[in-house]
């Protein structure tokens, strides 16, 4: 290790010679977590079926798509118009920047609200998307991973370093978006982490109650044929980083993913993890194999030659999967208020047929029938129950329905479920009007 004074662009041929560089402020630098910046992490001992959905949810493809598009494999389409970003280095002026307004635009989609937080002038900002929390909104737990790469040149692909991470960011944003939080999620991606952290620094330097950060760092490289070993670096010194870090290791267990996690205890400080570790914050990075001795790291770090070809996207999947699940956990104020189900019915040649659509965050549905429109459902009246993992369809054909006794006409409710047992009520069908029956 090596104390030096250097300017940006000393910083930047340092990195770019294979030096972890990591930017010392002026300002004193906190050495303990501060009280109100600790929360718990308990281990996760079985899968929750709400997140074991969400897990579900990442898709490959779409991982592919989104580091093509960061790494400028083909075009993409930026406020309207056709780009290819050929690199993202923060000084590259307009191709950080296109970066920097694809990741805001697709967060925005999402319905985040989205901050271009500025650092300096002259540089690009950070790009943060957050959901705000509902019933604690300073409680604020972050998933991360830096936007800019090397090399300087006209060509940086970055494909491992970062828009693996990056893109892991763009995917949880698309999926926890769609659920409803007591706390409040951030997605953040930073810039002039090459550099020396720059962003993530100013950024973690305001001062909010953030009470747990996931940065996501080069995860997408694994040697063919190698086993998929994955570092989680915490600080031994904030006790609160080794429980983060092994409750991300206890996820990949929980929800039997294909991934080794190892816990270090003395981890790195090369990534905008330590920016948050410098101001008291509790913080892990992910990566893969890194440590010891860039023990399996990419061969095509900081080349041109780092391109979406040289990633192992199974690999790759799972660790997306694990981040998903373990930011949710990391958080713990997943809204498990059940949602209300909408029910249709159909007559088929056996009698009539009710169906509903999955509506999230349910974990199960129970359908009952009466004779009376607002009948009390109750175990007299259920005719069935369905729980996670649910099939492609959720239907339910009745061939006791009235359909041959006009003077008989049933009506359906479904109930949604959470795991206490609360529900939420679809509005009644009835099965001769074929027609939402409302109060």
């Amino acid at each position: 290790m090596a104390l030096l004074a250097a300017s940006a662009e000393r910083a930047e041929s340092l990195a770019a010679a294979g030096a972890d560089i990591v930017h010392i402020p002026l300002a004193a630098i906190s050495l303990h977590t501060a009280p109100d910046r600790v929360a718990a992490f308990p281990p996760v001992t079985i899968p929750d079926p709400v997140i074991a959905g969400m897990v579900d949810a990442v898709q490959q493809s779409t991982l592919y798509q989104y580091i093509g598009d960061l790494s400028g494999e083909w075009q993409t389409i930026i406020r309207g118009s056709p780009y290819t970003i050929a690199t993202r280095h923060t000084r590259s002026g307009t191709p950080i920047r296109q970066a920097v307004y694809y990741a805001g635009d697709h967060l925005a989609a999402r319905g985040l609200a989205v901050e271009y937080h500025e650092w300096n002038i002259d540089r690009p900002a950070n790009v943060i998307g957050e959901l705000a929390g509902q019933a604690r909104p300073d409680d604020i737990y972050m998933i991360t991973a830096h936007l800019d790469d090397m090399p300087s040149g006209m060509l940086a692909p970055g494909a491992d370093d970062n828009a693996s991470g990056s893109a892991a960011v763009l995917v949880a944003a698309d999926i926890l978006s769609q659920y409803r939080w007591d706390c409040t999620l951030r997605f953040a991606l930073w810039t002039g982490e090459e550099q020396g952290l720059l962003g993530s620094q100013a950024y973690a330097a305001q001062g909010e109650r953030i009470l747990g950060v996931l940065n996501l760092d080069m995860i997408g490289w694994n040697t063919p044929g190698s086993s998929p070993d994955i570092d989680l670096h915490a600080r031994a010194t904030m006790p609160a980083t080794v429980e983060l870090a092994n409750q991300f290791a206890s996820v990949v267990a929980a929800y039997g993913l294909n991934l080794i996690p190892e816990v270090l205890t003395n981890g790195t400080g090369a990534s905008d993890h330590a920016s948050f570790w410098n101001a008291g914050y509790t913080a892990i990075l992910g990566i893969e194999d890194y440590y010891p001795n860039n023990h399996d790291f990419s061969p095509y770090y900081h080349q041109t030659t780092d391109r979406l070809a040289t990633l192992d996207m199974a690999y790759l999947t799972e660790y997306v999967k694990a981040s998903v699940a373990a930011t949710a956990h990391m958080s713990g104020c997943l809204d498990r208020t059940p949602a209300a189900p909408t029910a249709s019915i159909a007559q088929v040649p056996a009698g009539v047929a009710v169906s509903w659509q999955h509506v999230l965050p349910n974990v199960a549905y129970a359908l009952h029938r009466g004779t009376a429109p607002w009948f009390a459902p109750g175990p007299d009246t259920l005719l069935t129950a369905v729980a996670w993992p649910f099939p492609a369809a959720l239907a339910y054909e009745d061939a006791a329905s009235g359909i041959g006794d006009p003077a008989l006409n049933h009506f359906y409710v479904v109930l949604g479920l959470n795991e206490a047992g609360d529900s939420a009520a679809s509005r009644r069908v009835g099965e001769f009007d074929f027609a939402l029956v409302t109060p």
